[in-house]
């Protein structure tokens, strides 16, 4: 009697589609998640680069004004709903030669014949939290864009 219903039990194929579905469910979830994630991520890149940007272009007419620049794009970032990024300012010089002076303000500081380059940079930095939690990817990450033009 027992061989006769494990032997119709094997027969049946009622509840195939159902364990199928069970074995392969939890890929594709994982899947959605993970182009979720992608978009995300992508999208992060894409407000970054914006707001280093942005900040370059008011630092175009206040390049002198770290400060004023780092605002601009704060502001820029509370308009668009993005919030935690963390700005930094940084203006460095090089002389034509490729050589760093000393004080970037002097005018002769790379010689009587060279004017010094001014270079501003602006970075924005925010942390990316994944929505699930992927053991090949490391856990919460942090991503800067920035970008830099030559004031002068």
């Amino acid at each position: 009697m027992l061989t006769a219903l494990l032997s119709k039990f094997a027969k049946s194929a009622r509840g195939a589609v159902a364990v199928e579905f069970a074995i392969v469910s939890p890929f594709i979830v994982l899947l959605i998640l993970g182009a979720w994630d992608a978009g995300r991520l992508i999208n992060l890149k894409t407000d970054l680069t914006s707001l280093s940007r942005s900040g370059q272009q008011y630092a175009i007419s206040k390049f002198r004004d770290a400060d004023a620049v780092r605002n601009a794009v704060l502001e820029e970032a509370s308009r668009r709903g993005i919030t935690n990024v963390s700005v930094a300012v940084e203006t460095t010089c090089q002389c034509l030669d490729g050589t760093v002076p000393d004080v970037c303000s002097a005018t002769n500081a790379c010689g009587e014949d060279a004017r010094v380059q001014i270079f501003l940079e602006v970075s924005a930095t925010k942390d990316f939290n994944p929505v699930a939690p992927f053991p090949i990817v490391s856990g919460d990450s942090s991503f800067t864009s920035s970008s830099t033009m030559r004031v002068r």
